[in-house]
């Protein structure tokens, strides 16, 4: 047997796996199209997270940059406007009932009048 015949009849096999061997390049290269940016994502968030735990551990209030006498100052200021918006509130409901008790009363004096001059008219008519 010649060398010629070999590679003549052993030929299909060959085509076959370099066939095979392309296949499989061709499948690895969208497996890594599709997840190399995936995998970078993901290493992104986790390299964000690191960043915020290390911020979140080295200070107590997180990225904020203000210094605690501010912070104080500032909770203090929320307390008194929550005092104050209890005040607004209640002074709203107080006017708010003196209100409709007004316009209670400013019905209740037209009725008598349309009343009266009802009485006044049946008496005419009478």
């Amino acid at each position: 047997m010649d060398l010629g015949t070999a590679l003549a009849d052993s030929l299909p096999f060959l085509l076959f796996f370099l066939g095979l061997a392309i296949l499989y390049l061709i499948i690895r290269e969208f497996r890594l199209m599709w997840n190399v940016p995936r995998l970078a994502q993901i290493e992104l968030e986790k390299e964000k997270l690191a960043v915020m735990k290390q911020d979140l551990g080295s200070r107590d209030f997180g990225f904020s940059r203000i210094p605690p006498e501010k912070l104080q100052e500032i909770r203090q200021l929320d307390d008194e406007n929550l005092a104050l918006q209890g005040d607004l509130l209640a002074s709203h409901g107080k006017v708010e009932r003196r209100i409709q008790r007004l316009e209670q009363k400013v019905r209740l004096a037209h009725l008598d009048r349309l009343s009266s001059r009802i009485d006044q008219e049946e008496k005419r008519l009478e």
